[in-house]
């Protein structure tokens, strides 16, 4: 799903649990970057 604010442009696909990874797809849509795999509520 599409993120917003400081992360606008970025999308999260749901991994497992708290986990999510982030990601920055290409401007052609073909690729994507991994930004951070990141546990999404914290400690």
């Amino acid at each position: 799903h599409p993120l917003k604010a400081r992360r606008e442009g970025q999308w999260a696909l749901d991994l497992t649990g708290r986990w999510r990874l982030i990601v920055i797809p290409s401007d052609n849509g073909k690729t994507a970057t991994v930004v951070e795999v990141t546990d999404h509520y914290g400690d």
